[in-house]
């Protein structure tokens, strides 16, 4: 409440709608890029739940047994993913699942439980897959830090100018602020910036 009331002083009618709308989108890419981080440390953790349990069962453990042994030392949630496959596969839950990590350990799973499969040897072939697909995916989040860090500077940039312009003493905020061509500008730019940073933050996250 008090930065909308800041930006209605310094900038007019139109300032609390710019800052909600370079909010939005600044939140947006900040979460969209924490998302990615999110998924690779759930896929590094279900990775080597599923090695833990294929140590556990090649030592004579039985599944559940492995499971939990995996779930004591996974992060919560991989552990409650872990828990959550073995008792849906232990009671026969054939529910549709999710194309993720723990999507993964499920199949694999009831692959070895209705073909009779080793359970470790399938979930240690189930690991590998996973391993070379995170492998990718840290590769692919890497390079997009580069167009990341580069939609930072270039939304930064207007900023920029309209503080090099007040230091120049063309008055850029005064026109902003008190005329109603200056407030479609404001507007218009800020809708043009979020959008602009909202379809980078889309981009790079279909990307990676």
């Amino acid at each position: 409440m008090i930065a909308l009331l800041t930006a209605f002083l310094a900038l007019g009618p139109a300032g609390p709608v710019t800052v909600i709308v370079l909010a939005a989108a600044g939140r947006y890419f900040w979460r969209s890029a924490r998302a990615g981080r999110a998924r690779i440390a759930e896929a590094e953790g279900m990775a080597e739940a599923m090695r833990t349990m294929a140590a556990e069962l090649d030592a004579g453990a039985d599944p559940a047994s492995a499971a939990e042994a995996a779930a004591v030392d996974s992060p919560p949630e991989v552990a409650k993913a872990v828990r959550a496959v073995a008792g849906a596969v232990r009671f026969g839950d054939d529910t549709d699942l999710a194309d993720d990590a723990a999507g993964q350990l499920a199949r694999s799973w009831r692959l070895a439980h209705r073909h009779g499969l080793p359970m470790a040897g399938v979930l240690s072939a189930v690991r590998r897959d996973l391993d070379a697909s995170l492998r990718f995916a840290r590769q692919a989040q890497a390079t997009m830090a580069g167009p990341r860090m580069s939609a930072v500077v270039l939304a930064a940039l207007p900023v920029l100018g309209i503080l090099l312009g007040e230091a120049l003493g063309a008055r850029p905020l005064h026109l902003l602020a008190s005329t109603g061509l200056g407030q479609l500008m404001l507007l218009f730019g800020a809708v043009l910036l979020a959008a602009g940073v909202a379809w980078t933050a889309r981009l790079t996250r279909v990307a990676s």
